[in-house]
């Protein structure tokens, strides 16, 4: 079982989500999200303190750490901005259909399957299928079990009222349409820029580890008055390199955390239910 914030998920849960959109969970999965966390730490526990059983546990520690944290985080976002993708895509072309007065939203509906794909695609035939075997009557439920899969994108589900009151009522609502689509729009727009500053920060905070990496590793060298000796004997062994270690994990651990649980989080505008 992994960890995405409260929520555990299994292994097949995982690979559920990189299958919805036409990849399964690759080597490069364990070793960015799994292997690299738990050499990074194991490499910095063993320059700073040089005690072998530690090296090994604190290796351990930090694989469990990104099995459990980083590779479900990871994972998930792949899933919810690939169906996000599919979602602004659907909302820009229905509108664009729409527009010609001679498409109703059923052949619309019917004329996108071919335009979507992953999981979106699997719930829009769904769709389809459940308005061609309904009544009217019954198209507010179809209607509205595809909206609930995607409940947190609000713009998304008030898009989709929009369509059920075309369809039921048979008028037509292009501006609204339009006007949930520019919406829409900018949402993706700014969460693009919202990711791209998160990236921006993350790679500061890689350059920044790295240099205390190399700052530390250059302390092994013969750089007088240090040497590797004095370094290990009034450092690493020392209590002083102990409470500078466990003043360093701890926090690493407190701004990681806090950082990635802003790093995973790509919602702008969706809500939490």
């Amino acid at each position: 079982m992994a960890n995405i914030g409260k929520k555990r998920y299994s292994i097949d849960e995982l690979r559920a989500f990189k299958l919805a959109y036409g990849r399964s969970i690759q080597r490069e999965d364990y070793v960015i999200n799994i292997i690299l966390p738990a050499a990074l730490v194991g490499i910095m526990t063993h320059l700073l303190l040089h005690y072998l059983f530690l090296t090994i546990i604190m290796t351990i520690l930090g694989g469990v750490y990104g099995y459990m944290v980083l590779f479900p985080a990871n994972i998930k976002r792949f899933y919810d901005r690939r169906s996000f993708e599919q979602r602004n895509k659907f909302i820009n072309t229905m509108t664009q259909l729409q527009m010609a007065s001679n498409v109703s939203v059923f052949m619309a509906l019917n004329d996108l399957i071919d335009l979507t794909e992953g999981d979106f695609k699997e719930q829009l035939i769904k769709l389809t299928a459940q308005l061609a075997d309904s009544s009217e009557a019954n198209y507010h439920e179809a209607f509205q079990e595809f909206s609930l899969h995607y409940e947190k994108d609000v713009i998304f589900g008030q898009y989709v009222d929009i369509l059920e009151t075309i369809m039921v009522e048979g008028s037509e609502n292009v501006e609204s349409l339009k006007k949930t689509t520019s919406f829409h729009n900018d949402i993706k727009n700014f969460q693009k820029r919202f990711i791209d500053n998160k990236n921006r920060t993350l790679r500061f905070a890689k350059t920044g580890h790295l240099l205390i990496m190399a700052a530390v590793l250059a302390c092994h060298f013969k750089i007088e008055p240090i040497t590797f000796e004095n370094y290990v004997t009034y450092f690493s062994h020392h209590p002083i390199g102990w409470f500078v270690y466990v003043l360093y994990l701890v926090g690493t651990m407190m701004t990681m955390t806090n950082f990635m649980k802003i790093y995973f989080d790509d919602d702008v505008l969706e809500v939490e239910l």
